[in-house]
C-alpha cells in the first residue's frame, strides 16, 4: 500500500508527538519529519519530497497563512488549530481539511480519507491553484454580516440564496446572512450534494421535496413548502441530475 510521507509542524512538542501517535496507528501514512520550528517547514518539504503537511497555524516566526501559500502545489495540507476564524481563506487557499485542537480520532480518520480522495481526482496541474470542494460532514466557520461567526456543517445546509455580495443560508438551525458569494459557494460545496438552480439559489439535494420541469419550479422540504425557482441556463443541467432518479434515494 502505498504511505504518504508527512510531515508534522507545531511549536508545541506535546501537540507533535500527539499528532505523530495518530499517523503512526495508520497503515497508508508514515511520519517522515517534525519540525517545532515555522522557519524549517518549506525546506523540510523540499527535502524529504514531503506528501502532507500537519500544520499548527500559529507557530513563531511565520504565520501559518503564509506558509501555506508558499506550500501550494508541493504537499496537501492538513490545518491544526484552537482558531476557528480561518475557515473560508484555508479553503480559498487549497486546504484539504481543517481539525479543531483537540483532535478527535474520527475527525483526524475523515481528513486522512479526504487527502486521498483529492489524490485520486486531481493531477499535478491542479495543485497549485486548486479550490477543493468540502466534505459533507466538515464544518466551516463563516463571518456574518453582523461581524459575528458562525460554524456550519455542511450536512445542515438546506438552501443558499443570493443577497447582492452576500448569501442568506437556510439550515437546520434557522438563517444567517455570510459575508460571501453564491459563486464561492458553488465552488466549495461538493457537487454530488448540492446544485445550483438559479443565478441566485443554491439547494441541498436532501432538501428538495419535488421538481416541476414544466414550470421550473423546486418545491423544498420544509413545513411552508417552499419553492424556488430553476433559472432557464440551468434546466438542462438539473434534468441531467435528476431525471430517472428518485429524490430520496439521493
Amino acid at each position: 500500500m502505498k504511505r504518504l510521507k508527512c510531515l508534522v509542524a507545531d511549536d508545541e512538542q506535546m501537540a507533535v508527538d500527539a499528532m505523530k501517535d495518530l499517523i503512526n496507528r495508520r497503515h497508508d501514512l508514515v511520519c517522515t519529519d517534525t519540525t517545532t520550528d515555522a522557519r524549517q517547514v518549506v525546506d523540510l518539504v523540499e527535502k524529504h519530497r514531503i506528501e502532507l503537511v500537519f500544520l499548527d497555524l500559529h507557530m513563531p516566526h511565520v504565520h501559518g497563512i503564509d506558509l501555506i501559500e508558499q506550500l501550494r502545489g508541493r504537499a496537501e495540507i492538513i490545518c491544526c488549530s484552537a482558531d476557528q476564524l480561518y475557515g473560508e481563506k484555508l479553503f480559498m487557499l487549497g486546504v484539504a481539511f481543517y481539525l479543531f485542537k483537540p483532535i478527535q480520532e474520527e475527525k483526524f480518520a475523515t481528513a486522512i480519507e479526504r487527502v486521498w480522495e483529492i489524490r485520486a481526482t486531481k493531477t499535478k496541474e491542479d495543485y497549485a491553484n486548486r479550490v477543493v470542494p468540502l466534505d459533507l460532514h466538515q464544518n466551516i466557520m463563516l463571518k456574518k454580516t453582523d461581524g459575528k461567526h458562525i460554524s456550519i456543517e455542511l450536512i445542515d445546509m438546506e438552501c443558499i440564496e443570493s443577497s447582492g455580495d452576500n448569501c442568506i443560508i437556510t439550515h437546520t438551525d434557522g438563517k444567517d446572512e455570510v459575508c460571501y458569494g453564491l459563486g464561492l459557494f458553488e465552488k466549495l460545496l461538493p457537487a454530488k450534494n448540492f446544485i445550483r438552480v438559479h443565478k441566485g439559489f443554491m439547494v441541498a439535494f436532501k432538501n428538495i421535496r419535488d421538481i416541476d420541469y414544466t414550470n421550473g419550479i423546486i418545491k423544498l422540504r420544509n413545513s411552508s413548502g417552499t419553492t424556488i425557482p430553476i433559472g432557464p441556463t440551468y434546466r438542462k443541467k438539473v434534468r441531467e441530475v435528476f431525471v430517472g432518479k428518485e429524490l430520496k434515494n439521493i
